[in-house]
């Protein structure tokens, strides 16, 4: 087994409900067990109140990014944020890999993914095999 890997969960918050929020985010967790450590913006949760605490916001959530050696984004939706998420952490070198991808992918995310499958299960079986490799 390799090192120990973290994974934050990046995907749609804003002007979603908790089962879009939490549903997809506990499945990634039980998918990848207690070996892999998993941040989840959700300990962090706005809803409602985000204008107030936009930095706060995105602060938290760079940090994140930054202490993770995987971003696992939902890409089944359009999101701003996540978007940006997974843009930063390509820049900052960090393994991003996407699930939730339906029809033609953008040039975009296919840049800055080194992996996109459409269901989530798929995708963590892919995170657990990068932890083998470190």
């Amino acid at each position: 087994m390799g090192a120990a890997v973290t994974v934050y969960l990046a995907g749609p918050i804003f002007g979603c409900d908790d089962a879009e929020c939490r549903g997809w985010r506990d499945q990634a967790k039980h998918f990848l067990g207690g070996s892999i450590k998993t941040l989840d913006p959700m300990r962090r949760d706005y809803r409602g109140r985000e204008a107030a605490n936009a930095t706060d916001i995105v602060i938290g959530d760079l940090r994140d990014i930054l202490e993770s050696d995987v971003v696992l984004a939902n890409v089944s939706q359009p999101s701003l944020g996540t978007a940006m998420e997974i843009a930063i952490a390509s820049r900052a070198g960090k393994v991003v890999m996407g699930f939730g991808a339906s029809g033609p992918i953008s040039p975009w995310l296919t840049h800055h993914c080194e992996f996109i499958h459409a269901d989530l299960e798929t995708v963590c079986e892919q995170v657990m095999k990068y932890e083998e490799l470190v």
